[in-house]
């Protein structure tokens, strides 16, 4: 399998088992005017995740928390791969 397939795959289970998840970050962040893809979503939070060695982190309560946690994580994310 190439990576290209496996990162493909790996989002694409990610969007069809957490879909409310993916959806809910997505409208936090367009809620503040932020663009952000399906990919870059699911990115972020399971890069969130893994720091708790969890597959996937339950999403706070409170869009506020959710929106600080998304943007900690944005930033880590992209100065990394600068």
């Amino acid at each position: 399998m190439k990576i290209k397939d496996y990162i493909n795959n790996k989002i694409n289970y990610h969007a069809q088992m957490y879909p409310e998840d993916v959806n809910r970050i997505i409208n936090v962040c367009r809620n503040q005017s932020i663009d952000i893809t399906v990919e870059e979503a699911i990115e972020i939070w399971e890069t969130y995740s893994d720091d708790f060695s969890a597959r996937w982190m339950s999403l706070p309560s409170y869009d506020n928390d959710l929106f600080d946690i998304i943007i900690e994580y944005a930033e880590k994310l992209w100065k990394e791969n600068i």
